[in-house]
């Protein structure tokens, strides 16, 4: 992973395969679900997506046959994130929240792919009740990346159905001081920008460019 993290596809490439051979021998099957879904993650940085959703669909089957909730639910948001067809996307993200939800060590892999389902549902209604949930995710573990993500997208999403009061709330009062607190300086310019587009397109360009 550290190789693949480097993008040096040809060491990763190689370890994982040694890893998926030992794994197999020992009957190992988290290693084995983990490996073949980090093949996966290779073929999708390659474009290579159906060689990618079927390295996913394999680590899922094999998670959900050996009880491995966390990582069939990590496959099958995977999976779901490749699929073209929206409403098969959000079936299969459903159906990996069942599984991530059944275990407690799986906070900060539940809290994205709420993010991902609310990106992807249509109707802004829905897609702000996955946000929200994710926020309480993100605030109540602490993670605030989850937070602030969720944030951004729901004042977009606000905005969307032209409550330009409450999406300018979200990101004034939650996501700004958010990040200021915990210093994540790689989310401050995205909180701020947000910010700056939305009061530009009510009309306050003079407060947008003080945020910009």
């Amino acid at each position: 992973m550290l190789n693949y993290n480097a993008g040096n596809y040809t060491d990763a490439i190689r370890l994982l395969d040694s890893s998926r051979r030992l794994s197999t021998l020992a009957g190992d099957f988290y290693t084995l679900s983990n490996t073949i879904n980090s093949f996966g993650n290779i073929e999708a940085d390659l474009n290579n997506n159906d060689q990618a959703k079927e390295l996913y669909y394999q680590a899922s089957q094999m998670a959900e046959k050996h009880h491995l909730s966390r990582e069939a639910g990590v496959a099958l948001g995977s999976l779901a994130h490749l699929e073209e067809d929206r409403n098969i996307s959000i079936r299969l993200q459903k159906k990996a929240l069942a599984f991530l939800l059944t275990d407690s060590g799986a906070v900060s892999e539940t809290g994205y792919l709420l993010i991902n389902m609310g990106l992807d549902y249509s109707d802004p209604d829905s897609a702000i009740a996955c946000f929200r949930k994710a926020v309480m995710i993100g605030n109540k573990s602490k993670i605030a990346e989850i937070a602030l993500g969720a944030l951004n997208n729901m004042a977009y999403t606000f905005a969307e159905k032209g409550n330009f009061t409450e999406a300018l709330r979200l990101l004034k009062d939650q996501a700004i001081p958010l990040a200021l607190q915990e210093k994540k300086t790689d989310w401050l310019p995205t909180v701020f920008d947000s910010y700056a587009d939305l009061l530009k397109q009510t009309g306050m360009t003079n407060q947008a460019f003080i945020a910009q």
